[in-house]
């Protein structure tokens, strides 16, 4: 639930703030000025918002496999949307040697950064290798994500995936094998995603409202979405 809240309005305009931030904990100030609507609604949200809400996931140093992980995910997914959300089920690729086991970092497992039109997801995790394999120690998995309008979706491009160590590697040589593990490994299910730009809002004893994405815009920690 929101720490605070605040709503205002003009003779144009209502403005609803909200605010998720505990004791110790950081959130945004201004969201950017120039993305705005005269004839629908536009929703700021602060990468702060996002990342505290992973805070609350209590992902710190555990070992979980992948299916566990999405599943957490969905559960924060739908307690943030007020509905049932699932993500696709998709056909496992011929190379795929069973389920990946995340080895969180203590700090920081997952972060959002959000700035330059891209959402960056970082990733600070391990791998838990097979009997016989010593477990791949935490990698920092940066993957970048261009946002976009096209159609009749909103699409989430990805760009270069970047690894490197959370420690300095002993061998330079071995953290290459390794990031190439994990590269592989945590990016199988980071894929290109287009999401139905179009929706449609219940509303009780009266007709849904159809709305629209028009406009996606990811600068200086903000994602804003118009919708019209």
């Amino acid at each position: 639930a929101p720490a605070g809240r605040s709503i205002t309005s003009t003779d144009t305009e209502l403005r609803v703030s909200s605010q998720l931030m505990g004791s110790g904990e950081l959130a945004g100030g201004m969201p950017n000025p120039a993305v705005v609507s005269k004839k629908g609604l536009v929703v700021h949200l602060h990468e702060s918002a996002i990342n505290n809400a992973l805070d609350r996931m209590n992902l710190a140093g555990k070992t979980m496999t992948e299916d566990a992980v999405k599943a957490e995910f969905e559960k924060t997914v739908s307690t943030f949307l007020g509905r049932e959300f699932h993500f696709k089920s998709e056909v496992k690729a011929s190379d795929d040697n069973g389920p990946t086991t995340l080895i969180f970092a203590a700090d920081d497992p997952i972060r959002v950064r959000i700035a330059e039109g891209q959402l960056k997801l970082i990733i600070r995790a391990g791998l838990k290798q097979e009997a016989g394999k010593d477990d791949i120690p935490p990698q920092v998995v940066t993957v970048p994500f261009a946002l976009g309008v096209q159609g009749d979706n909103v699409t989430l491009v990805r760009g270069s995936v970047k690894v490197s160590a959370v420690s300095r590697p002993k061998s330079r040589a071995k953290q290459i094998v390794r990031a190439g593990v994990v590269r592989k490994k945590l990016t199988r299910g980071l894929k290109d995603r287009t999401l139905d730009r179009h929706v449609s809002v219940s509303r009780e004893d009266a007709d849904p409202v159809k709305l629209s994405v028009t406009r996606v815009e990811a600068v200086d920690g903000w994602l804003s979405v118009v919708f019209e």
